[in-house]
């Protein structure tokens, strides 16, 4: 597997996570877009990470969220759709044509008082859809809230004749940003401070740490995905309309 249109990009691996209304689509990603009364931070789409494992399967984590503190819950946008793309290539390259092959939406429930939140996940591939709230054992697809430890809701989905495994909480973002270094030397390249060269890794400051991110994370076998070539991105889609989230 190859080529993966993403924003981003260092790799989590899925054991380490313990593993109509009018629509306004997200149009790029960054870490600071900030929250106000019509957007909430998890509506923030931050990063997508791919990568092939071990056994073939296709692990994508699409993260949503900017900044978020450590040990504090903030819930999903339960009025948001929160959709992961997977297009088939033709070759290396072959330009990206963003048709959705494959494509999975998230809608999520209420926030409980546990700090969980029900999820409805809708798996479309080639133009032919199923939803999902149940896994493979019959219960309820989850969140997984903070500080759940072992317990982590990582469930296994049929569609298509295919297991899945999907997991969707906080994690540590991984995202990697020495934002000192990025202004000093943007200074002295605009000619606006003294020259400056960039931290060695050992030395860089990475700004995103001990922040976390909302991560939804599948793992797809390669049967599933008709190619083995593919491209990947993310969005969260919210209605037009609405004036207020409360989330």
């Amino acid at each position: 597997m190859r080529r993966i249109l993403w924003w981003g990009g260092s790799a989590l691996s899925f054991a380490g996570l313990a593993l109509a209304l009018c629509l306004v689509q997200v149009g790029a990603s960054d870490h600071d877009d900030g929250e106000s009364e019509l957007k909430s931070r998890m509506l923030d789409s931050t990063d997508m990470y791919a990568w092939e494992d071990s056994s073939g399967n296709l692990v994508l984590a699409a993260c949503y969220g900017n900044r978020n503190m450590a040990r504090q819950h903030y819930p999903w946008a339960n009025k948001a759709r929160y959709k992961v793309h997977v297009s088939r290539a033709s070759s290396n390259t072959s330009t990206p044509d963003a048709d959705d092959d494959i494509l999975f939406t998230l809608q999520f429930g209420e926030d409980q008082s546990n700090d969980q939140q029900t999820i409805d996940l809708t798996v479309t591939r080639d133009g032919v859809e199923t939803k999902i709230t149940h896994n493979n054992a019959g219960a309820r697809l989850l969140t997984t809230p903070i500080g759940l430890g072992s317990s982590e809701q990582i469930h296994t989905v049929s569609a298509f004749g295919s297991n899945i495994r999907l997991f969707a909480g906080e994690r540590e973002d991984p995202f990697f940003f020495d934002v000192e270094s990025f202004f000093r030397v943007r200074a002295a390249l605009l000619g606006s401070g003294p020259s400056a060269s960039l931290q060695s890794s050992s030395d860089a400051k990475d700004f995103t740490k001990g922040y976390n991110v909302g991560a939804i994370v599948l793992e797809i076998p390669p049967s599933f995905l008709g190619s083995d070539i593919v491209d990947v991105w993310q969005s969260v889609e919210v209605p037009t309309f609405v004036k207020e989230f409360t989330q």
